[in-house]
């Protein structure tokens, strides 16, 4: 076949692909006339939007559902350990996305009745419900089906509502929900904000860590914009743009080499946890009534300001340290991280 016919054929190919696709997603009309047509979730009344309840299936007290709610602008996740549930801060930039999305949802008319709810798995028992709350008042009642023909679409219906519509929104992979029909149990902890310090090494304009009798310090000591004429060889000799640093041992302060200085902070920053615990674990955690904690002092770069950290113990079976923030919240840290904070190894020698 001469090379014009298979370009030809290619290119009613991808002319046909195209027109299905751009049919199998909702589209809104823009004529003004009634069509299919329907906004489901007002783009205003998102605005508004400060709880999240979400679940697949039918709700009973044996299902947490993911709960996440907004509190003096900050979003929190609800959690249970061991029994006892506490908030523990949300991933903003997730619950943002997801409140954002569905701003302004609309979708297409496909079906209507309940007789055909199993087929789009629209029912109770198997439709993934979201219920967004304005406070405390239910602004909406999705129930999210099955992914529709395009990979961002799905089918929904409102709760108490017969209708079933293709929206251009693939909701189900806002929940971690991969396959073509919702599955659960909704897992909270995906959504949990586990970074104590998001910032990368380059971020640390210094940290300080004390407990008990031990206390050490590593400071980046700025250059002087001008150096003298005699001190000019030396200032050649350095290398170039590599900052001073200055470690503080009980005391005792000497410059290290700077890269050993970056050695630690990258091996610390961003600050992680593995997870996170209520604050009545405190205890267990080795900030009862008359332990001695540490203290984790960071000052950050570009006027991000300063955050305060207290470490409690050591706990070797879980391979983790104990870290509480200025909330009182707990996490572990993986424990040779948790260590580094104990002794960060620096000599200083350099």
């Amino acid at each position: 076949m001469k090379t014009r016919h298979l370009l030809f054929l290619f290119l009613v190919f991808s002319a046909l692909a195209g027109i299905y696709f751009y049919q199998a997603r909702p589209h809104k009309d823009t004529t003004g006339r009634e069509g299919p047509y329907t906004v489901i979730f007002p783009r205003d009344a998102t605005g508004g939007v400060d709880e999240v309840t979400a679940w697949v299936g039918t709700r009973d007290k044996a299902a947490t559902p993911l709960h996440l709610v907004k509190k003096d602008g900050t979003w929190w996740v609800e959690l249970v350990r061991d029994g006892k549930g506490f908030r523990a801060p949300a991933k903003e930039e997730r619950a943002k996305r997801l409140t954002g999305r569905m701003a302004g949802l609309f979708g297409e008319r496909r079906a209507e009745g309940k007789g055909l709810f199993k087929t789009f798995h629209l029912g109770d028992s198997e439709a993934l419900h979201i219920v967004m709350k304005s406070h405390g008042q239910e602004r909406l009642h999705l129930l999210v089906g099955k992914r529709g023909p395009a990979w961002d679409s799905s089918f929904v219906r409102k709760k108490g509502d017969d209708t079933i519509y293709l929206a251009g929104i693939n909701i189900l992979s806002l929940f971690d929900i991969w396959a073509g029909t919702p599955e659960g149990p909704l897992e909270p902890r995906p959504w949990v904000e586990l970074a104590l310090v998001p910032y990368g090494p380059d971020e640390i304009e210094g940290l300080s860590y004390a407990r008990g009798n031990r206390q050490w310090s590593l400071v980046h000591e700025k250059e002087p914009q001008e150096q003298s004429a005699s001190s000019g060889s030396k200032a050649r000799g350095k290398e170039k743009g590599a900052p001073a640093w200055t470690f503080t041992l009980n005391g005792k302060a000497a410059r290290i080499k700077a890269g050993d200085a970056r050695g630690f902070l990258s091996a610390v920053f961003p600050l992680r946890a593995k997870d996170c615990f209520p604050p009545s674990d405190a205890e267990k955690a080795g900030f009862g009534p008359g332990e001695r904690y540490g203290r984790l002092t960071i000052h950050l770069k570009g006027g991000r300001g300063v955050k305060i950290l207290h470490t409690g113990k050591l706990d070797g079976a879980a391979r983790a340290g104990w870290i509480r923030d200025q909330r009182g919240l707990l996490f572990q840290v993986d424990s040779k991280v948790f260590k580094k904070l104990e002794d960060p190894g620096l000599s200083q020698g350099g």
